[in-house]
């Protein structure tokens, strides 16, 4: 380029079905940061946040992207007999409202030059746009691509994937083993995969003093604290954490205290539990930073997010011991398990607890391996894909 003159910047149409909200910011809060990045590196971005009819309709800003919320009718999550589950039925009426709306923001003199979605239920609206508008298209997935072919028709999810992603000028994959999945599972060209590891944001996740924060937040100084970060279901296996700890606990380690934060709230109550429930996505770092260690048995992962936030923040990690782990965790900086047995799970919060060498060593080890992941390695990756795609 002559003499300072800027190359000029993208033009792209995203599309999320779980953009954050105003009053519940709980959403895809990695993707809002991967794209307000994006936006703050010249490119023009405008996000297509569809939603339900008759939701709350207010969303949290996207610094300079522009939100749109094309408005749809869904059958949310019901078991129909023959049919399945009908949240790939309201995907179809999502899908149209986005068309509309992408249909509104050209004739506006936007013009885009590819979409890009975000996880497999967004993936339909942005084949619909681009296949309209005549542009190209890729979708980013994770571990939601299985989650989403359990709940379609039995006999029929594979395919249905299988046609769109086949579809799909460019994939983009957060670890080497969904890649090869995608390739051997849904037969894609693995020349149109990309392997885009999941990124953190450094700046903002990072360890403080952590005597200071428990008291900003109210917590005991003088506990053992575990984070876990998910919901209270079987995969995350939050009630696996709470029973090694209470473990632990039964054993003479009363001084142990956890904060379970996610969809947890109906575990509050239970012993020695300091916090349980939703942590705005500002306080997520705050918790992080007033706790010892982070546990997250979890059996299923594209690649955890949580995990690499606590990693940034310098905590010793305890984990699964499974194949989508094994791509960011390893003994140098961190501890796996297998995430199903409770016993091993409390015998690694025991040796963490009882060698603050150990912790100490972990924790620096794991923010070496957060910052060779920082957002900003992630979205020259993502310019780069987007560019490829183009071309």
């Amino acid at each position: 380029m002559k003499g300072g003159e800027e190359k000029p910047g993208l033009r792209v149409i995203c599309i999320s079905s779980n953009w954050p909200g105003q009053r519940h910011s709980f959403g895809d809060v990695f993707f809002k940061r991967c794209l307000v990045r994006l936006s703050e590196n010249g490119h023009r971005i405008v996000v297509l946040a569809p939603l339900v009819r008759f939701r709350d309709s207010r969303v949290d800003g996207g610094g300079r992207c522009i939100i749109k919320q094309p408005n749809y009718f869904s059958f949310s999550n019901i078991q129909i007999p023959l049919l399945g589950n009908t949240v790939h039925w309201g995907n179809y009426f999502k899908a149209s409202a986005c068309l509309r709306e992408s249909k509104v923001i050209v004739s506006e003199g936007f013009i885009p030059e590819i979409v890009y979605a975000k996880f497999f239920s967004s993936a339909l609206s942005a084949q619909k746009v681009a296949r309209h508008h005549g542009i190209p298209w890729v979708v980013s997935v994770g571990e939601s691509v299985l989650d989403y072919e359990e709940n379609l028709i039995p006999t029929h999810g594979k395919s249905v994937i299988q046609q769109v992603l086949q579809d799909a000028d460019g994939i983009e994959a957060v670890s080497h083993e969904l890649s090869e999945y995608l390739v051997r599972r849904f037969e894609v060209c693995k020349s149109r995969v990309h392997m885009i590891p999941n990124g953190v944001d450094t700046n903002i996740f990072h360890g403080s003093a952590r005597e200071k924060v428990r008291k900003r937040l109210g917590l005991d100084v003088g506990k053992f604290i575990i984070c876990f970060v998910g919901a209270d279901n079987h995969n995350k296996g939050a009630r696996r954490v709470l029973r090694a700890a209470q473990r632990l606990r039964c054993k003479g380690m009363d001084d142990i205290g956890l904060l379970l934060l996610g969809n947890t709230k109906n575990l509050n109550s239970k012993e020695g539990v300091e916090y349980a429930g939703r942590a705005m996505p500002e306080e997520m770092p705050l918790y992080m930073a007033a706790s010892d260690i982070f546990v997250l048995p979890t059996t299923n992962e594209g690649m955890s997010n949580s995990i690499l936030e606590a990693m940034s923040v310098g905590l010793p990690v305890v984990s699964s011991d499974l194949s989508f782990n094994r791509e960011i965790l390893c003994e140098d900086n961190g501890v796996l398990v297998d995430p199903l047995d409770v016993e091993a799970i409390a015998k690694a919060i025991k040796r963490l607890k009882i060698n603050q060498n150990l912790r100490c060593q972990l924790g620096l080890a794991a923010r070496r391996t957060a910052e060779s992941m920082d957002i900003r390695i992630r979205v020259k990756k993502i310019e780069k894909m987007l560019v490829d795609v183009i071309r």
